[in-house]
């Protein structure tokens, strides 16, 4: 089920790629199966748990620069000075706020102006009559800004790349998923208590548990986007066939366990055998009775 459900997108995501270069696009079977390394762009603590072979490794937070980029003078007077904290809102690259109706726009800066903190909404347009502590960017420097202390809140469409940032800076999340995958990465995020609702009481549990998944994420061996270039340094010089799972090697017999499927047909055919020498033995036994008592 799982192939024939990425296939589709595996065409999509590469095909033009490999069109431009004149190249042929690789069957997407044989490319799972015969793969050197996958490196996933997670964490375990992001995700459900699973279990992977030794030549899959997580890199997720690779894309995120440590230390981050310094925010511009006025940015990082205006977080400097939001004792009361800070919240982003930031819908992402492919959801425009600007499209957002404008009544909801509206609704959206009642609710904000009624807020102690600053809120710094990612804003492809001018906004007329913002709250006075409402400010629009047209662009922001996301990851310097959940970096800042004062940052006590990020509102977010439910990306994983978010949630990613978010949970490595210990910040907590208000997600508004619209489509794909954003539902489950939210699902995610109220399951582990990291976010939900808007709430900058320190009894209640978002902040606390954000800054400890944070405190999990940080402490690695080496940060994801050095141990990125190792695994790929790796393979390139030496492959990975002693880091690849022998399952892959199995034969169709032994992936369908078909093995186990006949010791199971055999095992019923003794059973049956077993109960029939039974059955006649018992009914031997009734006619041997019957004549005793005739």
């Amino acid at each position: 089920m799982t192939y024939y459900a990425e296939t589709p997108i595996y065409h999509e995501a590469y095909r033009v790629a490999h069109s431009v270069r004149g190249r042929t696009i690789p069957d997407y079977e044989a490319l799972v199966y015969n793969g050197s390394m996958l490196l996933v762009n997670s964490q375990p603590l992001l995700g459900q748990s699973l279990t992977l072979p030794q030549n899959a490794k997580y890199v997720g937070g690779h894309h995120i620069e440590v230390p981050t980029k310094p925010l511009s003078k006025s940015l990082q007077q205006l977080l400097d000075r939001s004792k009361n904290g800070v919240i982003f809102f930031s819908l992402g690259s492919n959801i425009k706020s600007k499209d957002l109706p404008e009544r909801m726009q509206r609704k959206l800066l009642d609710l904000f102006g009624q807020l102690e903190q600053t809120v710094i909404w990612k804003f492809e347009e001018a906004l007329t009559g913002l709250p006075r502590n409402v400010h629009v960017l047209k662009w922001a420097p996301q990851t310097s800004i959940l970096n800042h202390t004062n940052t006590v809140l990020l509102i977010t469409h439910g990306g994983f790349m978010s949630y990613m940032e978010a949970t490595y800076f210990g910040v907590p999340i208000i997600g508004i998923p619209l489509f794909g995958d954003q539902f489950l990465t939210m699902d995610l995020v109220v399951e582990r208590g990291r976010g939900l609702r808007v709430d900058f009481a320190e009894d209640l549990p978002y902040r606390s548990n954000a800054r400890q998944a944070s405190s999990i994420f940080r402490h690695t061996l080496a940060p994801p986007a050095q141990e990125l270039l190792h695994w790929i340094e790796l393979v390139l010089h030496h492959g990975a066939d002693h880091l690849r799972s022998p399952a892959v090697q199995l034969s169709v017999f032994q992936k369908l366990h078909l093995d186990i499927v006949l010791l199971f047909i055999m095992f019923l055919w003794f059973c049956s055998k077993v109960l029939k020498v039974i059955r006649v033995h018992w009914n031997t036994h009734d006619v041997e009775d019957d004549r005793k008592t005739q």
